[in-house]
């Protein structure tokens, strides 16, 4: 943890303090190879599939962004993006970040989705561990999703509706995926 700004007291003494920490396990996603049903890659713009799994979780403009399905004009079609956590593991939870970025807070967050599981790449066999159905648009904020432990290599989000970015395009945007170790 570090402090980047501190303030002095009325005797000049500088304090760090906390009025809450929260632990989570270690997020087993972070660097993990991702694949996607579509993706907008981009680079100049901060979009690719990788930038879903990179630590940052803070977008704008400039910096990374996280991953955004292609465009459409059908928000009820099917997109996904999965993890690959390259070993059998135990999570607990799954947490989604939106974008953060000013006045497009949210934009393009999944409407309808679910997050599953599989040993299994092609995910002919799944377990779904948290079903949505139409999701609030989040206000920069974490979104936790929490379930009984389960042990996995891979986690997908499946989005089966979009929501319309300010071009009038559906899409799914995820800044950051986490999965948390149980």
């Amino acid at each position: 943890m570090n402090a980047t700004k501190l303030t002095a007291d009325q005797f000049g003494a500088y304090y760090f303090q906390l009025s809450q920490i929260a632990m989570y396990g270690e997020n087993l996603a972070l660097g993990r190879p991702v694949t996607a049903s579509s993706s907008y890659e981009s680079p100049a713009e901060g979009w690719g599939a990788a930038a879903a799994t990179d630590g940052s979780w803070l977008s704008a403009l400039g910096t990374p962004m996280g991953w955004s399905s292609g465009g459409s004009t059908d928000p009820h079609h099917t997109e996904y993006l999965t993890v690959d956590l390259q070993a059998q593991v135990p999570i607990k939870d799954v947490t989604l970040y939106g974008r953060t970025d000013g006045g497009l807070t949210g934009q393009c967050f999944p409407v309808n989705f679910e997050i599953r599981c599989s040993s299994d790449p092609s995910f002919s066999t799944f377990t779904t561990l948290a079903s949505k159905a139409g999701y609030p648009t989040p206000d920069g904020q974490p979104q936790i999703f929490g379930f009984t432990p389960v042990t996995t290599r891979y986690v997908r989000v499946q989005v089966s509706q979009l929501s319309a970015d300010d071009h009038g395009s559906y899409r799914a945007q995820i800044s950051e995926i986490q999965v948390h170790a149980a």
